[in-house]
């Protein structure tokens, strides 16, 4: 199985990290593609994707099993996840893809394009977040696919978002130490970014 692992990574912290290291240490699991947006995503604070991409390369380069894709970066319009994943399948028609989300979209997943085609096609690995009672969304909202989505328990992702990092003065311990640095040399998140 390939699970994806999309976002906007703006930046990608240690939480990110977290998710990643546990992915790629479940036994079904073959490869992690982790997405980053292009840079037409609608997101306030968005910066470039060029080094978006660059601090995803730094904080992963020692971890197997890690490929990152610019699919979203390269895309002519903003895709949507189940574009995303469609266009991956073809470069993986033999492997099973599965898309990974915190448990916070699990509730808007409904309002998603063509959200049953998604769920018909591709395996779900929903994060805790928030204390949600995901079980009962399930029952409630995404019945006939249940089978589809799995729950992931067995790890506690550390409360830490790109939006805590780029709002925190202090910066400290939210993001990789050389992804620290990265950011600290180009100037990031503070108003006049240094471009590569």
């Amino acid at each position: 199985m390939i699970v994806v692992f999309g976002g906007a990574f703006n930046p990608p912290t240690l939480a990110h990290l977290e998710i990643i290291n546990y992915l790629v240490k479940l036994e079904d699991v073959n490869k992690v593609i982790i997405v980053p947006v292009g840079d037409m995503y609608e997101k306030l604070g968005l910066i470039n994707a060029t080094h978006r991409l660059k601090m995803l390369e730094i904080m992963t380069e020692e971890i197997d099993k890690v490929d990152i894709s610019t699919i979203e970066i390269d895309a002519p319009h903003t895709y949507k996840t189940i574009e995303t994943m469609n266009e991956l399948q073809k470069v993986y028609p033999r492997e099973k893809l599965a898309f990974v989300i915190g448990a916070d979209n699990l509730e808007q997943l409904d309002t998603w394009s063509n959200y049953e085609t998604l769920l018909e096609n591709f395996n779900i690995f929903i994060l805790n977040r928030n204390k949600i009672e995901i079980k009962s969304i399930i029952d409630c909202k995404f019945l006939k696919f249940e089978n589809n989505f799995r729950h992931i328990t067995d790890v506690d992702i550390a409360p830490i978002s790109s939006t805590v990092f780029r709002s925190n003065s202090n910066k400290t311990g939210l993001v990789h130490e050389f992804v620290a640095a990265y950011i600290k040399k180009h100037r990031l998140y503070t108003g006049e970014v240094i471009e590569i």
